[in-house]
């Protein structure tokens, strides 16, 4: 039967690429509506974020109080990051040119005029780090020295000065600055194991480097944060699951980094990965996300700074924040003032979209709203229980499509498919709602088919014929994601 189920979605494939119906390409599906990336205006009051509503990813900004989603960027290629300026001069975002994945950095006012290029080297890649607090640089990785390697630079966003931080011949990222931007935390990947890096401490201005993460086997780290007397970040360094952990100088009142004075210890051990942590440069309260069985978990812990020396004391407890369900939990951004949250949430009948936690009053929000192919159900009054019904946008074709597929599917009584519907309906919903289930699986069952299958053709010949190039960065921010126990390739679970 999974044979017969997965011919029979490729035959789905064919339905909707036939000459007698309109013909879908990748790039069409692609276009599926999702926002992801927020960033908070200084003044707390808009939040930037990417959506391709129009049919690319691209940078859009909504005010938080009844506000209207206004376009600001509108090119052909996809932008893969926004960040708003901490001093609200500007946003600062990221594209490629023709899915080259040699993205390129700009910079524009916050009502999306005056756009100009901070990087303008097409053959060279730039991989974006970090953005101070103040808004005055920005650190980054770049293989302009040579293709096969990525150093670190930093650049003066008022006179546009480019300044070579850290040079090594191999795969670095910056993933941290501390308040002065005298040190840096850069991650570089391992050339033996997979799914290893380590973390360096870098000087600025003497240019030396500490290793910070000394290792046997694989181990990954990351999710770094300067702290007074050191870093917060994950690792899985001898552990099954990666955890949240503090590295703190023994004796904090100098600048001595060396092994003999660092320390480690585990702030939340639990027995799922830990992930997304996000720490307000100036600000009391760190934000984390707990992958469990699939599913995030988001978690709020305080820490305090004070004493002389200065010593970062983190919370033995933390704070649950209630979801609009179970998904998935990415971006964590706080805002200037530690007063809210922005984060994107999407589960099995969500598309990604931002939402907003109100620290204070404890209230979640949902900023954007996304749907695709007309098959993502949204929520609807009701007098007596919560319930969903079809988007009336949406692609209706590529929606009849998934519909006669999931009709075959329940008439089929020995099928996978009929075996998803029949729990369903045993799970209490009503059979409307139990196809709406089975469509949306289907549909994420012929969206992993195609990228699979367009990644082969990519791989073979590549964007602007560059062998090897994927759909990584081109697509960035457009994809519907699933989680791991949305399993619907090729079994619905």
């Amino acid at each position: 039967m999974k044979i017969v189920f997965t011919a029979f979605m490729l035959g789905l494939i064919g339905l909707c690429a036939s000459s007698d119906a309109q013909n879908y390409t990748i790039q069409q599906y692609l276009n599926i509506k999702s926002a992801t990336a927020p960033t908070f205006s200084p003044d707390s009051k808009r939040i930037a974020y990417i959506s391709n509503v129009s049919g690319t990813s691209q940078v859009w900004t909504v005010a938080l109080t009844m506000g209207v989603p206004r376009q600001l960027t509108n090119y052909e290629d996809n932008v893969s990051f926004v960040r708003w300026l901490g001093d609200g001069s500007g946003i600062i975002f990221g594209k490629a040119r023709g899915g080259d994945e040699n993205t390129q950095f700009f910079w524009m006012k916050p009502d999306g005029s005056g756009v100009r290029s901070l990087t303008d080297e097409p053959g060279v890649r730039h991989n974006f780090g970090e953005v101070s607090a103040d808004g005055k640089f920005i650190t980054y990785a770049s293989n302009k020295r040579n293709r096969q390697f990525f150093d670190i630079y930093s650049m003066d966003l008022t006179t546009g000065k480019e300044e070579l931080q850290y040079q090594q011949d191999g795969n670095n990222d910056v993933v941290a600055v501390n308040d002065s931007g005298s040190k840096l935390i850069v991650s570089r990947d391992g050339t033996e194991l997979s799914l290893d890096n380590d973390l360096y401490l870098i000087d600025t201005r003497t240019k030396t480097e500490i290793r910070l993460t000394p290792h046997n086997g694989s181990a990954e780290y990351s999710g770094v944060h300067f702290v007074a007397d050191g870093i917060v970040f994950t690792h899985n360094d001898g552990r099954e699951f990666s955890g949240l952990a503090q590295m703190r100088k023994k004796n904090a009142s100098g600048d001595d980094w060396s092994a003999q004075n660092r320390e480690v210890r585990m702030v939340d051990d639990a027995k799922w990965d830990v992930g997304g942590v996000e720490m307000s440069p100036y600000g009391n309260l760190m934000a984390y996300t707990l992958n469990r069985e699939g599913f995030s978990e988001l978690y709020l812990r305080h820490y305090e700074t004070g004493g002389k020396p200065l010593i970062t004391t983190i919370d033995k407890t933390s704070e649950v924040v209630k979801l609009p369900g179970q998904g998935i939990v990415g971006n964590l951004t706080f805002n200037k003032d530690q007063t809210k949250l922005a984060f994107t949430f999407n589960s099995s009948i969500r598309n990604s979209d931002v939402w907003i936690y109100d620290l204070k009053t404890k209230s979640l929000k949902q900023a954007t709203k996304s749907s695709y192919a007309g098959v993502a159900p949204v929520e609807v009054a009701s007098a007596d229980r919560a319930r969903h019904r079809l988007p009336r946008g949406g692609d209706r074709q590529l929606n009849l499509a998934l519909h006669i597929a999931a009709l075959t599917q329940v008439r089929m009584r020995d099928s996978l498919g009929r075996a998803y519907y029949d729990r369903k309906i045993a799970e209490g919903k009503t059979r409307n709602e139990a196809m709406r289930c089975l469509k949306r699986r289907l549909a994420d069952h012929v969206w992993r088919i195609m990228i699979a299958d367009e990644r082969r053709t990519v791989r073979a010949a590549g964007p602007g014929g560059q062998p090897g190039a994927t759909l990584t960065s081109s697509a960035a921010g457009s994809t519907p994601t699933t989680s791991s126990s949305d399993k619907s390739l090729p079994r619905p679970a």
